[in-house]
């Protein structure tokens, strides 16, 4: 088994589960950037008829152009080959014959995307699988990284397709057992790449088995070009819209600005502002907070912390060195 499936076994198996069950299928796996959604997709896929569409940020008829291709190709319908279709219902209504009788696997990977050219996609996706998704066979899956789009505009009460669902999975890191099939060394080294990288399996995979813990981190985190060097920054410039604010209110908690106002003083951000980014942080997973215990459960007197390992290292060690790597 590849290094990505490892531990991953729970997941494939309600894929499984799913795909055996009678009738449409609508499902909705989400999960931060990096962590394995992809590859689980692709191994659930494998050896199944699949369309799989990684959503692009460019327009919503470059997508279209693309899955009606990619879609010709998986039924072998040359017919949809450069056929011109004003928007995703008639194309799919032009394969529901086919798709009434088979199953068909249909992935649209980093789904917010489209979402983001074509805000209205949630309705039109409604009513697609209303009118025509919902009476075939097709196992239609929705994948995103962005988790506060999958769940407002995807699972969210106030979503048009709330309710559709058939299945849904928020896909979390890799446990610290896992790492012994990443990094076979020592207890106390893997315990050490834990600390500086949790369980995001594409961070575990920059970790060479054959060196020791330190000369990983020193190439990886403190060499200009290094992947989990650069990585933090690229991570806030998709995940978040304001990437430059929630970078300064994690730099402050790093360096030990624990509470609200500690927070907004050293950001320059007024507090109603901050507590709305700590908020975005916190459903992200990135960020939580602890309430002192002499305080009552409702008390606003919360301690924030960075609680992704990776984000919490980078802010705390690597971060204020970058001026002696650049």
């Amino acid at each position: 088994m590849n290094q990505q499936f490892f531990d991953r076994e729970r997941e494939l198996a309600w894929l499984e589960e799913l795909y055996r069950r009678d009738g449409a299928q609508l499902v909705v796996l989400y999960g931060r950037r990096r962590i394995g959604k992809t590859e689980l997709l692709r191994r659930f896929a494998s050896g199944k008829k699949a369309v799989y569409l990684y959503c692009e940020r460019t327009s919503a008829r470059d997508n279209l152009a693309r899955f009606r291709d990619l879609l010709a190709d998986a039924l072998g319908v040359e017919f949809l080959r450069g056929a011109s279709f004003p928007d995703w219902e008639p194309l799919f209504k032009a394969v529901q014959h086919i798709l009434e009788r088979e199953r068909v696997v249909i992935v649209f990977d980093e789904f917010p995307y489209l979402v983001d050219v074509d805000p209205s996609l949630p309705s039109k996706f409604q009513r697609l699988w209303d009118e025509v998704l919902s009476r075939t066979k097709a196992f239609l899956v929705l994948c995103g990284s962005s988790v506060s789009v999958m769940e407002n505009e995807v699972l969210g009460y106030r979503s048009p397709l709330y309710g559709r669902r058939t299945g849904s999975w928020k896909l979390g890191e890799l446990p610290l057992s896992a790492l012994k099939f990443f990094y076979p060394r020592p207890f106390e080294e893997r315990l050490y790449v834990y600390g500086v990288a949790g369980g995001v399996p594409m961070y575990l995979k920059r970790f060479d088995p054959s060196e020791p813990f330190w000369s990983n981190v020193e190439r990886e985190f403190f060499t200009k070009g290094g992947f989990l060097y650069e990585e933090a920054e690229f991570l806030l410039r998709q995940e978040l819209r304001e990437p430059r604010n929630y970078f300064l209110i994690l730099r402050a908690i790093a360096d030990g600005r624990r509470k609200l106002g500690e927070i907004a003083n050293e950001t320059g951000l007024d507090k109603a502002a901050t507590s709305r980014y700590l908020h975005t942080l916190e459903l992200l997973g990135l960020v939580g907070h602890e309430i002192p215990v002499l305080e009552p459960p409702k008390a606003r007197k919360r301690l924030y912390h960075i609680s992704d390992n990776y984000l919490a290292f980078w802010f705390g060690y690597v971060q204020p060195r970058r001026a002696l790597v650049e």
